[in-house]
């Protein structure tokens, strides 16, 4: 753990050599040390120790971003606080935070509930591009919603096997026959 100045001071050879090692040494260690570097710059790194967190000078260099990784932890992100775009993500509560829009390339996991709130409807929407198929599931003020809001079927799983399904039109099929099709009864 070291921090520095960062101004060499004028003196004799050993003791510039060992102000420069010392700064050396700050810098490599991320000025890391249980209390803030005593001088700042804008965009000075300090390794809060007492914290185990990681931060940044700002631009006016009068205040620490914290960043949001772990210190402890290999691939952890700490969420728990700041915005992004403008809109406040957790906070010292969980529930109190919120994300507009969640984007991912592959699959997206989540190793506990998904809550959702809201006055209006709290709505899921997942939509298969290829065919435009829309799946919406929410909630209104005194019922519980699922269907498409595309011209498609819906159908209805146990055991990996369709057991009802609901063509565009309607109908209804329960079990495997006579079965309702897309396109009408079989």
């Amino acid at each position: 753990m070291a921090q520095h100045d960062y101004v060499i001071a004028n003196a004799s050879g050993a003791t510039v050599r060992a102000d420069i090692n010392n700064m050396a040494l700050a810098i490599s260690s991320n000025n890391s040390g249980s209390s803030a570097p005593s001088t700042t710059y804008a965009y000075l790194w300090w390794l809060d120790t007492s914290a185990n967190v990681l931060k940044l000078r700002n631009s006016a260099n009068n205040a620490w971003i914290t960043m949001p990784f772990s210190i402890t932890a290999n691939n952890t992100v700490d969420i728990n606080g700041g915005t992004i775009d403008g809109t406040n993500i957790g906070a010292s509560s969980a529930g109190t935070g919120a994300f507009t829009t969640l984007n991912a390339s592959g699959a997206v996991v989540f190793d506990s509930n998904i809550t959702m709130s809201n006055a209006s409807s709290p709505t899921i929407l997942m939509t298969d591009t290829t065919n435009t198929l829309s799946l919406k599931m929410f909630s209104g003020n005194t019922t519980a919603n699922i269907g498409t809001t595309t011209n498609h079927a819906l159908t209805f799983f146990t055991n990996d096997a369709e057991r009802v399904l609901i063509n565009s039109a309607g109908n209804v099929g329960i079990g495997a026959t006579p079965k309702v099709t897309e396109s009408g009864w079989t």
